[in-house]
């Protein structure tokens, strides 16, 4: 009797922006802010395998921009100014996938 051990590699996962061109900027109206916050989509994230997350690497320092799920949201009574938030797109390994690479995103939010 012939026995053989194997030793199975996690495969590689790979994550997309869809679309490929990521808002880096975007200009909102102070008087539209003092009514209501805003939200701001982000691009759709995808992996090969497994769900793709966004998370803050880097906050907005006055405090006007927060991530919301899938989105960012520009807080209500917004001062005039430029706001930037750091963003990752990332994916956890699994049992048979490799975490994804991850995509980092910078949004800068101008309010005039």
């Amino acid at each position: 009797m012939l026995t053989k051990t194997f030793t199975v590699k996690q495969a590689a996962n790979k994550i997309t922006l869809n679309p490929a061109k990521t808002i880096a900027k975007k200009v909102l109206e102070a008087k539209t802010l003092k009514k209501k916050a805003i939200t701001v989509a982000l691009p759709k994230v995808s992996a090969k395998f497994g769900k793709a997350q966004w998370k803050v690497v880097a906050k907005d320092k006055k405090k006007v921009l927060s991530l919301s799920g899938s989105k960012i949201k520009v807080k209500k009574g917004a001062k005039k100014g430029a706001y930037t938030i750091k963003l990752k797109a990332s994916v956890a390994k699994t049992k048979n996938y490799k975490a994804a690479a991850t995509k980092v995103v910078t949004v800068k939010v101008a309010v005039k």
